[in-house]
């Protein structure tokens, strides 16, 4: 690492500029707030050194969200190119560039197929994960099927009052009656009211309720696990923390596995409903 900031700084980038650089060339794409952490840089530095890179042409920023602004780097051949252009060391900075550039591209090119963990915590958790979900995805993109694995009892002491309503009319004004949301969830009298509730707005998803011993949710500080495009997202039952992988692999894997989960969530809702449940 050291020498491919000496490297870049007889490239004509500064220190925090090379850190920087290296920095985005390893994460793929990042806030400020992520390239700040990594580069070992407090978050002022960063962005002025952001702001440069960018100017200079090295840089950009993703189109991806309107709010937060993203960066992502340039293939180092413009780093390359700009050399070229140099009087300074032209030659000599060129030549060094050039040993480490093999380099540089085996990073950039590994970037697509490094998986992209995201951490929200507090209330940015409950925030970016509903913004993510259903203005991104739903409103935006018009994105058509998610897979959910979830105890729906949680919704009454994690959401506002109003959430069930208010989420089942979105989805029903936005796609009408196609189903987009599959849920797998153990029933129970709060389960059984949460569908309910939903069923009651018209609500386009499809649930599954399995009997409670059949959930196997031992893990009770999870509160759920959706499967969306190549995302893959947990809640903290409290809602205290929110993680995304961005992978379009592991994405595919876990929708095959639910899949065949939702097969067997089929039988056994089917045999529990021939018994008596709380109403």
């Amino acid at each position: 690492m050291n020498n491919l900031i000496k490297t870049l700084e007889d490239a004509g980038f500064s220190t925090k500029e090379a850190k920087v650089y290296l920095t985005l060339l390893d994460l793929g794409v990042g806030t400020v707030s992520e390239i700040s952490r990594h580069a070992g840089l407090n978050r002022s530095s960063t962005y002025v050194v952001l702001e440069s890179l960018k100017r200079r042409g090295f840089i950009g920023e993703s189109p991806d969200n309107k709010k937060v602004a993203r960066y992502l780097p340039f293939m180092p051949e413009i780093i390359a190119r700009s050399i070229e252009g140099r009087a300074r060391k032209g030659e000599e900075i060129k030549e060094k560039f050039e040993k480490i550039l093999p380099e540089l591209r085996r990073i950039y090119k590994d970037i697509k197929l490094r998986p992209r963990v995201i951490v929200y915590e507090g209330q940015d958790a409950i925030k970016k994960g509903y913004h993510d979900i259903f203005v991104e995805q739903v409103l935006e993109k018009g994105m058509s099927k998610f897979r959910v694995y979830e105890d729906l009892s949680n919704i009454f002491y994690c959401c506002p009052p109003d959430f069930i309503k208010d989420d089942a009319l979105l989805l029903s004004n936005v796609v009408g009656n196609k189903k987009m949301m599959y849920v797998i969830s153990p029933r129970t009298k709060e389960t059984t009211k949460a569908v309910n509730e939903y069923k009651k707005y018209n609500s386009p998803d499809d649930f599954l309720l399995i009997p409670e011993k059949k959930f196997n949710y031992k893990n009770k500080k999870i509160l759920s696990l959706s499967i969306y495009e190549d995302k893959v997202e947990f809640f903290s039952k409290e809602r205290t923390f929110n993680v995304i992988i961005e992978n379009q692999e592991i994405a595919d894997t876990l929708k095959s596995i639910f899949d065949l989960a939702w097969k067997e969530a089929k039988r056994l809702d089917k045999s529990d409903n021939n018994t008596q449940h709380p109403k």
